[in-house]
């Protein structure tokens, strides 16, 4: 989570509702904690930004650091604001989602360059969809598929062939039995 998305769950949460949330996100439990009494202090003039902040801060077990924003969006649903979980959701999200794409899309490793490789690569793939260009594999299949084809109607050939003359010979034989009786 980033200070934007903190301030903005800030914004649109009262004193009691940020109360409510820090003191539960010190418990590591599923169940919203019952008893809220028993946590650390929170100083009076220090704003929820602030306490938001030192919670994703923290190196204690119950602190956010190293903590998924699910913790928080479940916390904030537990008091009822399931629509603010939502929008923390949906922001987190977002923001992954757009720095995967600049990561894919821009070549950290070009000097000058205003497009990436991959870019590149993508917008050629796009243009020359429709054509069919041969490769030297696509040739050598192609040779091999005729190849097959053409032994295999060669050898269907030779077998009829073959059958034919056997039949001739076989009928031919048995006239010659015929004519010595």
């Amino acid at each position: 989570m980033n200070e934007e998305q903190f301030s903005y769950i800030a914004n649109h949460l009262s004193i009691e509702e940020c109360s409510k949330l820090i003191g539960s996100l010190q418990f590591t439990a599923y169940d919203f904690p019952i008893n809220l009494k028993s946590l650390e202090t929170i100083p009076n003039n220090a704003t929820c930004f602030k306490l938001l902040a030192n919670f994703s801060k923290g190196k204690k077990p119950w602190r956010g650091e190293n903590k998924s924003h699910e913790v928080i969006a479940h916390r904030l649903r537990q008091i009822g604001k399931g629509n603010l979980a939502d929008w923390l959701g949906n922001a987190v999200f977002h923001h992954l989602a757009k720095d995967i794409n600049d990561s894919l899309l821009q070549n950290p490793f070009a000097e000058s360059c205003t497009q990436s490789a991959l870019n590149t690569k993508l917008h050629q793939d796009k243009e020359t969809f429709g054509e069919a260009e041969w490769d030297l594999i696509d040739i050598t299949l192609w040779i091999v598929l005729a190849s097959l084809l053409a032994s295999l109607v060669f050898s269907c050939c030779r077998i009829l062939c073959l059958s034919c003359t056997r039949c001739k010979r076989q009928s031919t034989n048995e006239e010659m039995k015929v004519l010595l009786k």
